[in-house]
């Protein structure tokens, strides 16, 4: 036999040896998938990780590529919301469509794991995660939680924790009694498109899975669990360079996709425009109380007994001379604990700080301020959504996984407000990068400005949304389009607008802050009347991997 006559022969037994390796390797996948249900999901991805080798790697993204592709089971579900009739109020509550009919989902607590239909459900299933990116852009998965391998880090600020989950496909509905979502597993489903994130931007190809930040900005611009939320000096336009001095120009704040996967999921798992009476966040929270009773060299501050009984242990305080202060004697520092003490005859409320063991002294003109909530204080919820209350309005929550709603607007990286015309009225419309090296301070030609705009209104002032508005082309902008809502109907929140002064700039704040209750607050809360480098006491923001997003190709 010759030598050409060789080599094919041995291509030949190669290229069979290849098959019948995919074959064995697609009948173990068939295994392990076949003992895939709710209570064993994040049991049976371990031991299919452990077999495909993490133990040694040092690098998971091509096992969670694999693991992401294989693991889709054809489920196609919606949600419809009635069109708005002019005139009358849009219902916040819609019906659930295909495989999503008469699934359920009740938020968890630290005590009582609620119901949840979705958590064996491998498109809904998320799974925490250290997550990086690489010069493109392009995010790489360096180790996950319960997964044999790369050491998973939580509370390391060198460290970035995401939520990690499949990527599903979207198709927007727009019926003449109804519009909403429809959301599957199956790749290229027709009229459907990817997650706006996982389209990765260095060449149009499409992720099999997702990750999003899961907490909100630690100080040093840090996503991680145990950090004193960052505060006072976050805007849109610091976030920027605060970010790149960080972690590089290829990272950036909160984006519009990660606002939208947030939304998408609260409509497809509970049917609802709004989060009232689901999850409620922490936005009536606000306290300012001088103390009861001077006292030297403690860690604790002496309120009445009414006072300190409006208070949460866990949660963050200031002490200063004045309201907030900014590294002022306590900082952030959380409540450890709050009793009912009596001295020379008077009861009080004596509430005890985490001060790291440095005393201080107490005046009755100084103040004790409540704060936002630090990461991590849902790590403790037992199920994917849910708080310590997701009821009270007092207390953060997380949805899919990702903790939010902490007390504080989350200002966005990726957008900037515009107030300008869109269709012939007067609106106020977002400008989106998609490439997080391209973010700037002001819109540039590398933003892309959406389809549609929130219209102004006569005087500036809270609105209402009466249904969300949608872009083919930036369907990671969910706002409202129609106003006319209110606190119990449509979405439910609310979104300051200014009256119109055309090419006015402002910053996309989102979700409510501890002082604007659950009447305005919530997660399609949103503020559009600061300035792009305004920084409060009340605005922080989130560490993001969703920065750089390319554009889908429709196969032919």
């Amino acid at each position: 036999m010759g030598k050409v006559g060789t080599e094919a022969t041995l291509l030949e037994i190669l290229a069979k040896l290849n098959d019948i390796e995919q074959g064995v390797q697609a009948q173990t996948d068939l295994s392990y998938l076949a003992m895939l249900n709710a209570e064993n999901y994040r049991a049976v991805m371990a031991r299919w990780f452990l077999a495909n080798g993490s133990s040694v790697m040092v690098d998971l993204t091509a096992l969670c590529d694999r693991w992401y592709n294989i693991t889709r089971q054809g489920w196609t579900g919606g949600v419809r919301f009635d069109q708005p009739a002019e005139g009358q109020p849009a219902s916040s509550t819609g019906s659930k469509t295909g495989s999503n009919t008469g699934l359920s989902c009740t938020p968890s607590t630290t005590i009582v794991a609620g119901q949840d239909d979705y958590a064996g459900i491998p498109l809904f299933v998320p799974t925490d995660c250290n997550v990086y990116l690489d010069s493109d852009g392009r995010p790489r998965i360096s180790a996950i939680d319960g997964i044999a391998g790369p050491v998973f880090k939580r509370s390391d600020p060198t460290a970035i924790v995401g939520v990690l989950q499949m990527t599903g496909w979207v198709r927007w509905i727009e019926e003449a009694g109804s519009y909403g979502f429809d959301y599957t597993d199956v790749i290229g489903a027709d009229g459907f498109a990817p997650l706006p994130e996982a389209v990765e931007l260095v060449d149009n190809s499409v992720r099999s899975w997702v990750v999003h930040g899961k907490y909100g900005f630690g100080e040093g611009w840090t996503c991680c669990s145990g950090q004193k939320t960052k505060v006072w000096n976050v805007s849109h336009n610091s976030q920027i360079s605060g970010v790149r001095s960080v972690w590089g120009n290829r990272y950036c704040g909160f984006t519009a996709a990660d606002d939208a996967f947030l939304k998408l999921m609260l409509y497809i798992k509970y049917g609802r425009l709004d989060s009232d009476g689901v999850l409620h966040g922490c936005v009536s929270y606000n306290y300012d109380y001088t103390p009861a009773l001077a006292e030297t060299g403690v860690e604790r501050i002496l309120l009445t007994p009414a006072q300190a009984a409006n208070l949460v242990v866990g949660s963050a305080v200031c002490y200063g001379p004045t309201a907030r202060a900014i590294n002022s004697p306590v900082d952030r520092a959380k409540i450890t604990a709050i009793e009912t003490v009596e001295i020379d005859g008077t009861e009080y409320g004596a509430v005890y700080v985490d001060n790291g063991g440095v005393t201080f002294d107490t005046s009755t003109t100084d103040h004790l301020t409540t704060m936002q909530w630090h990461t991590g204080s849902t790590d403790g919820v037992l199920g994917n959504d849910g708080g310590i209350n997701p009821l009270s309005d007092k207390f953060a929550v997380k949805l899919q996984g990702i903790e939010i709603l902490t007390g504080c607007y989350e200002a966005a990286g990726d957008t900037i407000f515009r107030y300008e015309e869109s269709g012939g009225v007067q609106c106020e419309v977002a400008h989106v990068c998609r490439d997080a090296s391209k973010i700037s301070t002001g819109i540039t030609a590398d933003y892309k400005t959406c389809a549609y705009g929130t219209p102004c209104p006569a005087s500036s002032s809270w609105q209402y949304p009466k249904r969300l508005g949608h872009d083919a082309a930036l369907p990671e902008v969910m706002l409202g389009s129609v106003l006319g809502g209110s606190t119990s109907s449509g979405p439910r929140d609310g979104q300051y607008i200014e009256a119109y002064s055309a090419g006015t700039l402002r910053e996309w704040l989102r979700w409510g802050v501890l002082n604007n209750g659950l009447g305005i607050g919530g997660l399609s809360f949103c503020s559009g009347n600061n300035g792009l480098g305004n920084a409060y006491w009340h605005i922080g923001g989130r560490l993001s991997v969703t920065g750089n997003r390319g554009e889908y190709q429709a196969a032919a």
